[in-house]
């Protein structure tokens, strides 16, 4: 075979057959055959002895050789002989063939699309023979698809079959994001021993989307009033392919919280939640807004993710109206529950004052009130003993509500360390000045405890909110628990007044529930100081009744609710009259004070007791004597009010009318409401007037008195004093003085035409008269009239108690005494002349030169004053020290040497003097200068 290698079929073997004549004879017609290839009777002819002949042929490899592993060939020869004995032989060889069983399988999975569970992928699984031996009973498994020993029989060396199989994909599939499938083949090989086998697998990919939807539907579109119930569904679904896990699903506004623990593709899950329309929802005047969301973590990116639907209902209105807000910790943001609120009607509104109590939200309501003008306002002595006090805001608001239109106003309060001061004004049953009284509302004689969540009630309904729950209502802990029959004050102008250091003034409201606050210092926007602003020291506190406050303690009184707390000490008061009013007042000190330090800053015991009683009102008018007026008087006779009584008191002309019922004839008599009276002057004749009238209460006319009033009416008279002096001065020879001349009507009526005379001593010459003072605008005086040594001045008019001074300037003359007479009179009758004249008697000294000075600034001797110097009309001094140097030359000496600059000693003077008839004097003598060391 010439050493063939053979793999596979078809592969040709070519043999050569060489024929060798073995013999001693010639073979003739010697013919070779081969069947395997196919060599028949091929005659080479003859053959010598030992020669020899060769033939190739060939021959095509079967698949059943390779299969059997070899090629057998068996050649044989025959030749003829001459002896006819033909001789033949033949002789074999097997080629090797090396059998490879072999196989292979390809799948496919057609490009499939996957998106979803349930679709399908349809694999083509592709077995081939890929040895060189035939394989039979050829199986196909693909355990994903449920294909089982698919047997697709026998398969020659590099033949192929396929086998289409199915898979329908699972959510599992999708989850993962593949289908990973594989398949295998088996065959027989030839021998058994070696059957091949192979497997394949393929992976196909899918698209992951994680994705899901929430939707909200509620079953209302509308709601018009709290407590309405909304109803929600909400439909969580998987849009996505991936299956989700764990969702967690919520509703903030229902208080939905849920998980749902696995959603499929395509699957939905529902709920049903509800929420409850609140005042809240009222008071913000927009839709609800209710959103709810769902949350998971995608299974392909590990993100969160969210999705969330909203719905809206709208909030209508039909008739009601609404006040709320809410009472709230500025500093924490925190809410301030059990915080008593009044809701009080302003003028002409109608209701009554309601009461409620802050819930756990610290939100008050007050609904479906008439419409009007209101006082909200925080009551809040709780907080206060807490150390909370309204922040940045008063803590009463004035609004105005209208249908539909709600009223929110909320209230901060936060931590004050600073000055407080304040407390309450109560109604005091019995009167001791001690708070021990409260209002039963129920009028059981017990302290009846009121529910904090029954919402607004009457504040007549109001006895103990138990706020901090202790089951008390005494001590500072539970101030503002009980109604302590508080009283209501004023809103225009407060009704306490509170001063302190530093000109600190202020003016507080009392509450409507009696209680009263002042911080000295503290501003809106400054509050945590340590002591608000304010100066440490005594702040007092004053209060004064208004119409308000004694309104309120009589409604108060009239309630006859008004008790002293269980085992309190009572007093009470029996009175008794003819005609009874009721009276509100003071039972304890109008003014408090309390002195404020850093260790003392809040005083919140400042307290004002209050009761009113049934009083007798008794009037009584009295007589009144006016006295005794000239005919001539015009003016006021009195007021018939000052000694009338009414309750013991000099009446207010707001409470009483008076009426005159006898006049006795008199004319131009004004009357006042006040209860003066007044005449016109000269219309009325001299004599005595005996007047009646009537005193009536304003308001009670049947409550009256009647009373006289007498005056008499003189004939005009007067009584004018004059009054001189020269102020005892000292007079020397050509001294200039002057004169002092008073003149005083002191008669009680008008004098006219006065007049006055001043009669000058001979030896004084007039220099210059004025008039220094006058009283009375009315008063005028004429020019002076000289005439020799007489002055005479004329007064039209001199009123009653009217005054005049003047003054009159002379020069003395010749040493002497001298005597200076005043007169006045009138043109009316003077009832006392001894007063209508005066004089001054006075002394002119001698010309006197003085020989010792003593210059200390006591007054006295200080300088070197001559005497009567200024009768001459002319001087001139010389003064010298005992060396002859002149220490003074001067004309016209003004009595002002006081030696100035020279020390103690005797100086010596030349005095040149000039008289009035032009005669010269000369005057020489010594001076002796003394002063201290």
């Amino acid at each position: 075979d010439n050493g063939a290698q053979v793999s596979e079929a078809g592969d040709i073997i070519t043999y050569t057959l060489t024929v060798t004549n073995t013999g001693n004879v010639t073979l003739t017609n010697v013919l070779i055959n081969d069947p395997l290839t196919g060599l028949v009777d091929e005659n080479v002819g003859t053959l010598a002895p030992g020669a020899s002949t060769s033939v190739d042929t060939d021959y095509v490899v079967t698949q059943a050789d390779v299969d059997a592993g070899f090629v057998l060939n068996t050649a044989l020869t025959t030749g003829e002989s001459p002896d006819g004995e033909d001789p033949e032989d033949d002789t074999e060889i097997e080629t090797p063939i090396e059998r490879n069983p072999s196989i292979q399988i390809v799948k496919s999975d057609n490009g499939a699309q996957v998106s979803e569970a349930g679709d399908v992928i349809t694999y083509t699984l592709t077995v081939t023979n890929t040895g060189n031996v035939t394989l039979t009973n050829v199986l196909i498994n693909d355990p994903l698809t449920g294909l089982v020993d698919e047997n697709v029989g026998t398969l020659a060396p590099g033949a192929s079959t396929s086998v289409d199989t199915d898979y329908v994909v699972t959510q599992a599939d999708v989850d993962a994001g593949f289908v990973l499938n594989t398949a295998l083949t088996t065959g027989d090989s030839p021998e058994g021993e070696d059957d091949p086998e192979d497997e394949t697998e393929i992976e196909t990919p899918i698209d992951r989307s994680s994705s899901i939807t929430i939707t909200k539907e509620a079953d209302v579109e509308a709601v018009q009033d709290e407590g309405e119930i909304i109803n929600y569904t909400i439909v969580v679904t998987n849009t996505g392919n991936t299956t989700l896990t764990d969702i967690a699903v919520a509703d903030p506004l229902t208080g939905l919280d849920e998980v749902i623990d696995v959603l499929l593709p395509g699957e939905s899950t529902s709920f049903e939640t509800s929420y409850t329309v609140t005042i809240a929802d009222l008071a913000n005047e927009e839709s609800i807004l209710n959103v709810a969301t769902a949350t998971f973590t995608d299974p392909v990116t590990e993100d969160e993710v969210t999705e969330e639907a909203e719905e809206t209902v709208d909030i209508g209105c039909i008739d009601w109206t609404l006040v709320t807000g809410i009472v709230y910790n500025a500093l924490t943001d925190q809410p301030l529950p059990n915080v008593p609120i009044t809701l009080i009607p302003q003028g002409d509104t109608s209701g009554e004052t309601l009461i409620v109590i802050t819930d756990a939200e610290g939100r008050y309501v007050f609904k479906d009130v008439p419409t009007g003008n209101y006082l909200i306002q925080v009551q809040d002595a709780n907080l206060n003993a807490q150390g909370l006090f309204n922040f940045q805001k008063s803590s009463l608001a004035f609004r105005e509500v209208e249908v539909c239109v709600p009223v929110v106003e909320d209230f901060p309060y936060a931590p004050f360390d600073g000055v407080v001061l304040g407390d309450f004004v109560w109604y005091d049953l019995n009167q001791d000045g001690i708070q021990n009284e409260w209002f039963d509302a129920n009028n059981d004689g017990q302290v009846t405890k009121n529910d904090l969540s029954a919402g607004p009630i009457s504040i007549s309904e109001w006895e103990w909110f138990d706020l901090n729950g202790d089951g008390r209502y005494d001590g500072p802990e539970n101030e503002g628990e009980l109604n302590k029959a508080g009283l209501a004050g004023t809103t225009d102008g407060g009704n306490i007044r509170v001063t302190g250091p530093n000109g600190y003034d202020s003016n507080v409201i009392v509450g409507a529930l009696g209680y009263w606050r002042d911080r000295p210092g503290a501003t809106e926007d400054d509050m945590f100081d340590d002591q608000g602003g304010a100066i440490y020291g005594e702040y007092t506190a004053v209060i004064t009744a208004d119409p308000v406050l004694t309104a309120s303690a009589s409604a108060m009184a009239a309630t006859g609710l008004v008790k002293n707390l269980p085992n309190e000490g009572g007093r009470m008061t029996d009175i008794n009259s003819v005609r009874f009013e009721e009276r509100c007042g003071l039972t304890t000190d109008d003014t408090v004070s309390r002195t404020v330090s850093s260790d003392s800053r809040v005083h919140l015991d400042m307290d004002f007791g209050w009761v009113c009683v049934q009083a007798e009102v008794e009037i009584i008018a009295n007589d009144d004597d006016f006295g005794d007026y000239f005919v001539s008087y015009g003016g006021l006779l009195g007021n018939i009010l000052d000694n009338d009584l009414l309750e013991g008191e000099r009446p207010d002309p707001a409470d009483v009318d008076f009426e005159f019922t006898e006049l006795d004839g008199v004319i131009g008599l004004l009357i006042d409401d006040n209860g003066e009276l007044s005449l016109i002057p000269n219309v009325n004749e001299a004599r005595a007037y005996t007047l009646r009238y009537v005193l009536r209460e304003t308001a009670f006319p049947d409550n009256n008195d009647d009373a006289l009033v007498f005056f008499r009416l003189l004939n005009d008279q007067v009584d004018l004093s004059v009054e001189k002096t020269s102020f005892e001065v000292e007079i020397y020879e050509g001294d200039e003085f002057e004169y002092e001349i008073t003149v005083r009507n002191i008669g009680g009526t008008p004098a006219t035409n006065v007049e006055i005379v001043d009669e000058l001593p001979g030896s004084v010459t007039y220099l210059s008269s004025s008039v220094v003072f006058t009283n009375d605008e009315q008063i005028e005086v004429g020019d002076a009239a000289v005439t020799g040594s007489r002055i005479t001045w004329d007064v039209p008019f001199l009123p009653a108690d009217g005054v005049i001074v003047f003054r009159v300037r002379v020069q003395a003359g010749d040493a002497g005494t001298i005597t200076n007479i005043a007169t006045v009179g009138a043109e009316e009758e003077d009832v006392d002349t001894s007063n209508n004249q005066d004089d001054d008697v006075n002394q002119v000294l001698p010309f006197r030169i003085p020989n010792v000075i003593t210059p200390n600034n006591d007054g006295d001797n200080d300088s070197f004053e001559i005497k009567g110097l200024g009768k001459f009309v002319s001087n001139e001094i010389t003064i010298f020290n005992r060396y002859g140097d002149h220490v003074l030359e001067q004309e016209n000496y003004r009595n002002d040497w006081d030696a100035p600059g020279q020390v103690s000693g005797t100086f010596f003077y030349v005095l040149r003097t000039v008289d009035r008839s032009g005669r010269e004097h000369e005057f020489t003598g010594w001076i002796q200068v003394i002063k201290e060391d």
